[in-house]
């Protein structure tokens, strides 16, 4: 019933409804974005600093599978370029959430 309404037209229905938005569009324009290669990386590093176990697992199976999330770039790469983890898995970086 959305698919020719406008995203506000969208929102303004939800709450018409009494529902709530997921909590991720307080800072995502997408919900199932979390891992998409277009998503930018400021949604990515918010979604890695509310999830850090998902993303962990993300780092994990790059590894595994020898592939990674954008070319050449992968969710090791971003963590460590977000300074969000120090390269030890298991412990996330002091005060990084």
């Amino acid at each position: 019933p959305c698919l020719d309404m406008k995203e506000q037209q969208v929102k303004d229905r939800v709450k018409a409804e009494g529902l709530e938005l997921h909590p991720c569009y307080e800072f995502a324009r997408r919900c199932g974005c979390w891992c998409c290669i277009f998503a930018p990386k400021r949604e990515v590093r918010e979604y890695a600093e509310r999830n850090p176990q998902l993303y962990e697992k993300a780092c994990l199976l790059e590894d595994e599978i020898k592939n990674k999330w954008r070319h050449r770039f992968g969710f090791n790469d971003l963590m460590k370029q977000l300074k969000l983890f120090d390269g030890d898995w298991a412990k996330p970086k002091q005060g990084a959430y």
